[in-house]
């Protein structure tokens, strides 16, 4: 055992030793975090647990008792006996009562937490971490794996600590009977569950499974939340052949677990099983020669019993120990770039945002922006155009604190010439309007009352007026029509009007618009600039797009192609 030991530990190196304790330590702190307010609680489920193991060895050492009294080998009145058995019989069933009603509650209550944790830090989490999992993954994460770590934490590991002790106690009790039948017993013990290999395969198919399990996710929420664009596609067929193919793989990697599950426990289980029946006849033929009372064999077939199922569940034990560490990597690696609470800071105040000097790039070597500069004023509108990839969007993520740059620096300056750098507590300053199809599922109050909770009816009113999205007035329930998941139930136009008239309920005095006018007929985009301009005229209103429509109301426009032919040294502006 010691040699098994050492070869074990050299396998191991720094490297790995200092991985894994940082990855468990890092685990502590989020477990102690969502378990505040329990401890004393699962503190007592655990000694609980412990309490009745206690009571059933007591319980046996009494049935020992009345069978010695009964069969004549000790003096004793049976029936004081008798009467300790069922009193501690009824006490120790009321411990085992109570101690999983108060586990349920805690149970159901941390797993709330966990998963408030999770959706906290992924909302929490930078634009290029957020960037390297797919939805139906972290869905998957949250649900599945959360849900792994939870049966570890509040179910494996507690049941590890009560069987050992109920081991401990139970072979001590055996050892006092008997010494070689506990011997017997403590033989049994299959060295297999010290196997490196058995816990390195156990961990390789456990998170192949689980990988397996989040593409499947990701696959099923892509054929969920684009169905009606695959349908145009006519290729419906495909993605559920995409689906159905994830799901056999998915399958025969759960079998491969369960067969190599099989085999291992059926091993150990024949180990213990042989183990036990040596001592079983060991104890037969003790009795036989008289050398062990009646009442001591009938102890040592309960203490057995004890032993036997404790044991054969520690089989289990190791797989489950092993799936949910590897559910913990996966959601530790949640948090590894989650940002700073943020701490908004309002500028009551006109405000000018000035590039300087900006070089950015995702690729090394391959710079978006390079050495730009650029200054949007107040009571100015600026259009910046250029094709795709001249950093139209990057500069937006630079704009709301999303990326940093990797040289140069953005910033605020209010009328009174104080000046802010541009962060992640500045972004309140920003009224951004994004690309595309943002509406959730629910009423168009409610939709609107994202952008400011506080809102009067009036105030929705207004913004909806300004946005040209005068249609909500006619319609049924008017602001509190109900509209389905991205929209669903409206246009493209209509919902990019409803978009804007959210963000203009935001108090920024910067205004940024991501291709406001895209899904927009040419009237309704000349009633909309008429608004926007006349509303912002004392903000500084930036215009991200192709439009030439929106380029010629604005006072001035910014060609990035243009900028990158020249090395972005200066902003190029046509007047």
């Amino acid at each position: 055992m010691r040699e098994l030991i050492k070869k074990l530990l050299r396998k191991l190196t720094k490297e790995n030793i200092h991985s894994v304790y940082h990855l468990g330590r890092k685990a502590m702190r989020w477990v102690m975090q969502v378990t505040a307010g329990y401890h004393w609680l699962i503190t007592f489920s655990i000694f609980s647990g412990i309490f009745g193991v206690g009571m059933s060895l007591f319980n046996v050492w009494l049935s020992k008792w009345i069978i010695d009294i009964v069969t004549g080998a000790r003096e004793g009145n049976v029936w004081i006996a008798a009467g300790l058995v069922v009193f501690f019989f009824f006490f120790g069933m009321a411990v085992k009562l109570i101690s999983p009603w108060i586990f349920g509650k805690i149970r159901m209550r941390i797993g709330i937490r966990m998963q408030n944790s999770l959706s906290d830090a992924l909302m929490m989490c930078s634009w290029k971490s957020g960037q390297k999992w797919h939805t139906g993954d972290l869905l998957t994460r949250i649900n599945s794996d959360a849900s792994e770590v939870l049966s570890m934490g509040m179910g494996i590991l507690p049941n590890l600590i009560v069987t050992t002790a109920q081991l401990i106690g139970s072979f001590i009790f055996l050892w006092a009977l008997e010494p070689r039948l506990a011997w017997f017993i403590l033989g049994a013990t299959p060295l297999v569950l010290l196997s490196k290999i058995y816990f390195r395969k156990v961990r390789e198919l456990s998170k192949a499974q689980k990988e397996m399990s989040s593409e499947m996710g990701s696959v099923m929420e892509e054929n969920l939340s684009q169905r009606v664009l695959v349908r145009s596609l006519g290729a419906t067929d495909y993605r559920k052949q995409k689906l159905h193919q994830t799901q056999e793989k998915l399958f025969n990697l759960g079998m491969e677990q369960i067969k190599f599950s099989t085999y291992s426990q059926g091993v150990m289980g024949f180990v213990f099983g042989g183990g036990y029946l040596c001592a079983f006849l060991w104890g037969i033929y003790q009795l036989h020669t008289h050398q062990i009372t009646f009442g001591t064999m009938t102890a040592f077939l309960q203490l057995v019993g004890q032993v036997q199922g404790p044991f054969l569940g520690l089989i289990a034990i190791p797989p489950a120990l092993v799936r949910g560490w590897t559910s913990v990597e996966r959601l530790m690696a949640l948090f590894e770039d989650v940002e700073p609470d943020e701490n908004p800071k309002y500028l009551d105040s006109p405000l000018a945002l000035t590039f300087n000097q900006v070089t950015f790039s995702y690729e090394e070597g391959q710079p978006i922006l390079k050495n730009f500069s650029a200054e949007f004023r107040p009571g100015t509108s600026t259009a910046v155009a250029g094709p795709t990839g001249t950093g139209k969007t990057t500069m937006i993520r630079l704009m709301l604190a999303l990326l940093s740059p990797d040289s140069g620096n953005l910033t605020l300056t209010t009328a009174g010439n104080t000046t802010y750098n541009v962060n992640q507590d500045m972004r309140i300053n920003f009224m951004y309007v994004p690309q595309g199809n943002t509406l959730l599922s629910g009423t168009i109050r409610e939709n609107l009352l994202l952008g400011n909770p506080a809102a009067q009816t009036s105030d929705l009113e207004h913004v909806l007026r300004i946005a040209c999205a005068d249609y909500v007035f006619d319609l049924p329930q008017g602001i509190d029509t109900r509209i389905g998941e991205h929209g669903y139930g409206l246009s493209e136009g209509q919902a990019q009007r409803l978009a804007i008239a959210r963000a203009l309920l935001r108090p920024g005095n910067i205004w940024l618009f991501d291709e406001a006018s895209s899904a927009l007929d040419t009237a309704t985009t000349a009633r909309l600039m008429d608004n926007l301009l006349r509303e912002g005229a004392e903000k500084t209103l930036i215009f991200i797009t192709h439009d030439p429509r929106l380029m010629e109301r604005c006072d001035r426009v910014i060609n990035l192609n243009e900028c990158n032919l020249n090395d972005n040294r200066t902003e190029q502006i046509k007047n």
